[in-house]
């Protein structure tokens, strides 16, 4: 098995981080803003982006091959596809 280093260290971590503390905050605040409908929304779009920081400096996904970057996408779709068929079940209901 072959060890790749990527040159930056511990300080790629400490800015991903860093950055998920400031959007777990923001997304806190959020929470006291009077968001109305776009509430959901706008929770999605927080957890979205912090997911993508954990994919590709955590997992290290851009660091990949592409193979491996396809299962992982095909992984996220599916859940995406399982999360739509439950909010259209129970809007339905």
């Amino acid at each position: 098995m072959e060890t790749r280093r990527t040159g930056s260290g511990g300080l790629a971590y400490l800015g991903a981080w860093l950055a998920l503390l400031v959007l777990t905050l923001l997304s806190f605040g959020a929470h006291y803003l009077a968001l109305g409908p776009f509430a959901t929304a706008v929770s999605l779009a927080f957890a979205c982006v912090k997911a993508s920081i954990v994919f590709c400096v955590f997992m290290h996904l851009t660091h990949e091959p592409v193979s491996i970057r396809l299962v992982a996408v095909a992984n996220v779709a599916f859940v995406v596809l399982l999360s739509a068929g439950i909010a259209l079940d129970v809007a339905s209901h």
